[in-house]
């Protein structure tokens, strides 16, 4: 381990333990435990431990002990590793930046390039999925195909009902992005409108 001037083996550790429990809850997916994520940000806060300036930030910042800019630099460095852990494992949050007709006029389900990108966020979120421990790999697999299909197909028949002015904001929600509260209220109560009479 790179030992950090003016800090202990074990204050530093402290610090990664520190982080790690407060940001590793917020990444657990899939097959990924609690424990797994937590180790997997231990490892890479030691790996950039040695890329850490102790003297970076010391007039600007309002908290200027060592420690705490220690604390900074990894929990940042932390944040963004369990950020491509997600997106090379289960899902992308950035959507395409396509420029289509269809994108620039909210009618993301007609665009080719948005659908290949919700078929692979889909597919690698199912894949990531962690599996009862009771099933088989085929009947996962079987169970997780149906699964996307039921899903994909619910989707297009709400896209087809919805009103085009929150198609945008339907898919947003589907793709776990911040809608406002009154939109995303009313985006609900036409889509449980919708399940009740049927029409899905």
């Amino acid at each position: 381990m790179h030992q950090i001037d003016g800090l202990s083996e074990s204050e530093v550790l402290k610090i990664i333990d520190s982080i790690v429990g407060h940001l590793g809850p917020g990444y657990v997916f899939g097959c990924y435990t609690l424990a797994d994520i937590q180790q997997e940000g231990r490892l890479e806060a030691l790996k950039v431990l040695s890329a850490f300036d102790p003297t970076r930030g010391v007039a600007s910042a309002t908290r200027n002990t060592l420690s705490d800019r220690l604390y900074n630099f990894l929990r940042t460095h932390i944040t963004y590793r369990y950020r491509n852990l997600l997106r090379d494992n289960l899902e992308r949050a950035e959507v395409p930046d396509c420029h289509c007709e269809f994108c620039l006029t909210g009618e993301t389900d007609k665009c080719k390039r948005y659908q290949r990108f919700l078929q692979r966020n889909t597919a690698k979120r199912l894949i990531a999925q962690a599996a009862p421990e009771s099933l088989t790999s085929s009947e996962c697999y079987v169970e997780s195909h149906e699964v996307a299909i039921e899903n994909e197909d619910l989707i297009h028949k709400m896209n087809q009902h919805l009103p085009a002015y929150l198609r945008p904001d339907f898919k947003r929600m589907l793709e776990q992005v911040q809608v406002p509260s009154t939109r995303r209220d009313k985006i609900r109560t036409i889509i449980k409108g919708i399940m009740e009479s049927g029409t899905a």
